[in-house]
Parts: C-alpha cells; sequence; structure tokens
C-alpha cells in the first residue's frame, strides 16, 4: 500500500485502485457530455470522479452501474477527525445510494472508527435507513477489497 500525505494523494491513490480493477474513471464533467453509446464503447463499468448527485453535494467517485459512491477523507491530525468521518457518514447516509467511506491518516484511531460506525449504526436504526447503506472503510480494507 502507498504511503498517502494528504487527500489528493489519497484520492489518486484510490482512483489507481479502481483503474486496476477495470473500471473507465471519467470526470463528471466529461460525463456529463457522454452519450450511452460513448460509455458502452468504453467496454468497462464506469465511475464518475467528482459526481454532483445534487446542486450543492459531490461525492469523490461514483459507480454508475452499482450506483454505489466512493468518499475519501484524509486526516493526519486529531482536532476535527472525529466530526470529518461523521458528517460524511450520516450525510452519505442520507443518500438513495450505497457508499463506501475510505479513510486514511493517523487521526482516525480503531476506537475513533469505532465510535463512528457505532453513531452511524443508530442514527440509521433512528431513521429506518439500512445500516449497511454506508461502509466505513480504512483504505487497507478497501484496496484488500478491490482485488
Amino acid at each position: 500500500m502507498k504511503e498517502t500525505t494528504n487527500p489528493q494523494i489519497l484520492k489518486q491513490y484510490v482512483q489507481g485502485l479502481l483503474e486496476a480493477s477495470g473500471f473507465a474513471v471519467i470526470d463528471y464533467s466529461a460525463y456529463r457530455l457522454m452519450s450511452g453509446e460513448q460509455l458502452e464503447s468504453l467496454g468497462k463499468p464506469v465511475v464518475v470522479k467528482n459526481y454532483r448527485y445534487d446542486k450543492v453535494h459531490k461525492v469523490d467517485f461514483f459507480d454508475v452501474a452499482a450506483q454505489r459512491a466512493v468518499e475519501c477523507k484524509y486526516q493526519h491530525v486529531s482536532g476535527s477527525a472525529c466530526e470529518k468521518i461523521m458528517y460524511a457518514a450520516l450525510s452519505l447516509a442520507q443518500q438513495p445510494f450505497d457508499s463506501v467511506l475510505v479513510y486514511e491518516g493517523s487521526a482516525y484511531s480503531k476506537d475513533l472508527v469505532g465510535l463512528s460506525q457505532k453513531a452511524l449504526r443508530a442514527f440509521c436504526k433512528e431513521e429506518g435507513i439500512g445500516v449497511s447503506k454506508v461502509q466505513l472503510m480504512s483504505l487497507g480494507a478497501f484496496e484488500a477489497s478491490m482485488k
């Protein structure tokens, strides 16, 4: 696994994992202009980078066929790490698609992630949302799932 030192490197690494797994990664601005025929001619499943799912919100990657988002969060220092991962997870849980939140950085301890998973399950239960709708995965676990 490559060492990631900032959010951009994490996103680039995740994009590389998606491409190595057989996906065509296309930026949202290009995707919007492509016809169904053009997408089919790629011969690969399409993942849209910087996908806007409404006028305000976007996700880092969106698997069009599986209707699944991949959001990346990197944090090296503690501070707002808990808030960052919880806000992203709760926001994704309310969307009409499944999501994977890939986290990386020394600020995300097992205790913090465990607490976030418990809070996410409680929120989903209270709101009547399927608890498996958002998966929190370390970069290492995401990489292993792509093989």
